[in-house]
């Protein structure tokens, strides 16, 4: 079986496990990372918390944490920022964030049990109470609107912070391989581990006047998306999805696809 990933941060991973059961991988990375803090609202907000500090911090990643503390010691408020971490209750989506923030010292903090999904932290915090609480939540590179909206909906004050954001990479050429080998058919199956990878690919195909034939291509064969707000990108996009990963993790995508793989062999 042959599988397209426009995978970045993970690909390697995703790369050497499907390979071991037996896939043939096409790697085509449709984002990078570019470092991006508004220091002047995180100074806002800094000046707002003298007021009131906040009651909850949520991480959603270890990256992110590293480009924000970064910018903030930068313009000297880090300790400052590090002050309100310290007295606030700390939710991490997962283990990684851990990593980054033990090293200023931050030890205390709950991290969602698997699969560290948003709705887990919705679960244990509206178990808690959030009327009235200060929540800041550290994105990634796409804001995660659906947890935002929901704490605020809950009668939370939710400050948004982001630090960096996902960009078509400079150097194309990788992805115009990919898209010719899509639209010849030389691919069974296309993975997709966030919705941005969607807008980027069918972005580029825009630009190379390849989009309709793309949407098209992609519907004759298999779609796998990692999860329910990806899959709502392809519906929109028109674009047929075969499966979708549940829970929304590495793990299980490497699962379904292995065990795909060993049906076929």
């Amino acid at each position: 079986m042959k599988v397209g990933i426009l995978e970045s941060r993970a690909r390697e991973v995703l790369q050497k496990a499907l390979e071991m059961a037996g896939v043939e991988v096409e790697v085509a990375p449709v984002l990078v990372e570019v470092p991006e803090v508004n220091l002047d609202e995180i100074g806002m907000m800094l000046d707002e918390w003298r007021k009131r500090s906040p009651d909850y911090f949520i991480f959603l990643n270890g990256s992110g944490i590293q480009y924000l503390f970064n910018a903030l010691k930068e313009v000297n408020r880090l300790e400052e920022f590090l002050g309100y971490v310290y007295d606030a209750e700390i939710i991490l989506r997962g283990p990684k964030p851990a990593s980054v923030l033990q090293k200023y010292n931050v030890s205390k903090y709950h991290i969602v049990p698997s699969p560290h999904t948003s709705d887990l932290i919705l679960e244990h915090l509206i178990a808690k109470g959030v009327n009235r609480k200060i929540i800041v939540i550290q994105h990634y590179g796409e804001k995660n609107i659906y947890l935002s909206q929901l704490l605020a909906k809950a009668g939370a004050l939710v400050y948004d912070i982001s630090s960096y954001r996902w960009e078509i990479p400079a150097d194309i050429h990788r992805i115009k391989i990919f898209i010719d080998r899509l639209l010849s058919h030389a691919l069974d199956m296309v993975i997709f581990t966030s919705s941005v990878q969607v807008q980027h690919l069918l972005t580029i195909a825009e630009y190379t006047g390849q989009h309709t034939l793309v949407v098209a291509a992609l519907n004759q064969l298999q779609v796998v998306s990692i999860g329910p707000i990806c899959s709502q990108t392809l519906f929109e996009e028109g674009i047929r999805i075969t499966h979708e990963v549940k829970p929304p993790k590495l793990f299980a995508l490497i699962e379904y696809v292995t065990n795909l793989q060993q049906q076929k062999a």
